[in-house]
């Protein structure tokens, strides 16, 4: 497989942080106005495994969802904004 060029890569991260946003925006916004279909950040993390324990498979797609756009977000923001690495001797 091939490696991404650097402005699909730039492109990719930046709508991955866009969509990101909006869904912890959304997710603050409804929190705030006590709605019941908050998705913060807990769940993301956490709630996947306690989904399917609990309830099954199907009720955790918008963890897989959420966790899938954060995990290629981060690797996009890597390509685009590559660590510099030094030793420390």
């Amino acid at each position: 497989m091939t490696q991404p060029s650097a402005k699909s890569a730039r492109t990719t991260y930046w709508i991955g942080v866009a969509l990101t946003s909006l869904w912890f925006g959304a997710s603050g916004f409804f929190e705030l106005t006590t709605n019941p279909i908050v998705c913060v950040f807990f769940d993301i993390l956490f709630a996947f495994f306690s989904k399917i324990a609990v309830i099954g498979f199907g009720a955790a797609i918008d963890a897989i969802v959420a966790f899938v756009m954060v995990s290629v977000t981060y690797i996009m923001f890597r390509k685009v904004y590559p660590a510099a690495y030094t030793s420390a001797a």
